[in-house]
């Protein structure tokens, strides 16, 4: 599989109602390695990851795309699914999304942002949608064909609930999670 077949499975799997194509449509990829496994059917960028398309950015300190090989899309393989790992940052205008990792199943055509189960940095997952904002350790995105969220569910942790805050002046304002 050749790395412009793997960039044009990587823009098929991103939800194509959460971005607009750049003038040139393009979609780039950065980091500091790539590993292709044909055998193992996956494309590991590690360091720095950066994603780029339109509006939409994507960081993280890894990123691995599955696909299966099959004879769709001309035989070239189709993503199965996407694991973004450490310091995970998803944003597009005002929205964003931070977790420890966020993994997207194209079959299941859903999102899931997840919080570092060993606490330290990024213990929680969070979204912020205009003045919104929401945070757990487990948020759950399902998506509708169309690629708009048909349903959420957030899930808090251990020792910590789940956190909603809206300022009703419109200002966002973060505060701690009530313990359980």
């Amino acid at each position: 599989m050749s790395f412009i077949s793997l960039l044009a499975l990587c823009l098929l799997a991103v939800p194509t109602g959460a971005i607009a194509a750049s003038k040139d449509g393009a979609l780039v990829i950065t980091s500091n390695k790539l590993v292709m496994d044909d055998k193992r059917q996956s494309a590991i960028f590690s360091g720095k990851v950066k994603v780029r398309q339109g509006p939409m950015k994507l960081d993280a300190d890894r990123m691995t795309v599955f696909y299966a090989k099959g004879k769709k899309q001309g035989g070239k393989g189709q993503v199965r699914e996407i694991r973004a790992e450490g310091n995970v940052v998803i944003q597009q205008g005002k929205n964003r999304g931070t977790a420890f990792r966020a993994l997207y199943d194209v079959n299941a055509n859903t999102i899931r942002l997840l919080g570092n189960p060993k606490g330290g940095a990024q213990k929680k997952a969070s979204i912020h949608r205009d003045t919104d904002h929401l945070m757990g350790q487990k948020i759950l995105l399902k998506l509708a064909k169309d690629k708009t969220i048909a349903h959420m569910s957030v899930e808090g942790g251990k020792k910590q609930r789940v956190s909603a805050r809206i300022n009703s002046s419109g200002v966002l304002e973060t505060a701690p999670a009530e313990k359980k």
